[in-house]
């Protein structure tokens, strides 16, 4: 029905919604990014990719968003710390009912099937189900699939991740 699919996507743009730290990005995105959506951060080395996730995640917890942060490059205690910069930065702040997770894979050694598996552990047994998922990085992913050339084989993992989003929602 036309008109009921037109009702759902007005209740899209005014619903579940993820700012930015632009607010001018998120202006233009009607507010932000929707779930079950991939948005991918890319510059060259040593630019500060790393910061903005950590940056995003903050943005985040202050929406009272449940974030989980998945290092593949960074210590769980380095990524922590960042976070704690940030989050003293904005200390008149408060984040009442945001929550953090940070989970560190070994580099080049994990795929997303450890990604899945983390997610069971977490809503199991620490009752704790991601709104928001910050991934650092996905080149340090392992695909699923052996044998695909790089733009392959990352274009599989992007594919994989936006899987898990729309599997949870």
């Amino acid at each position: 029905d036309v008109l009921e699919r037109f009702e759902r996507s007005l209740q899209d743009t005014t619903g579940n919604r993820f700012a930015t730290v632009f607010d001018s990005l998120s202006r233009e995105l009607d507010g932000g990014l929707s779930a079950k959506e991939l948005a991918m951060v890319v510059a060259p080395p040593g630019v500060g990719k790393s910061l903005y996730l950590v940056n995003q995640g903050v943005k985040a917890l202050m929406e009272n968003k449940k974030v989980l942060y998945i290092s593949l490059e960074m210590s769980e205690d380095k990524i922590a710390q960042r976070f704690d910069s940030v989050m003293t930065l904005l200390f008149s702040e408060k984040f009442p009912n945001g929550q953090l997770m940070i989970k560190e894979f070994p580099t080049g050694l994990a795929n997303i099937n450890d990604v899945r598996s983390l997610l069971v552990q977490l809503r199991n047994y620490e009752d704790f189900s991601p709104d928001v998922i910050l991934v650092d990085y996905l080149e340090l992913l392992r695909p699923t699939r052996e044998g695909l050339a790089e733009y392959q084989a990352q274009q599989r993992i992007s594919e994989e991740l936006r899987g898990i989003a729309v599997e949870s929602n």
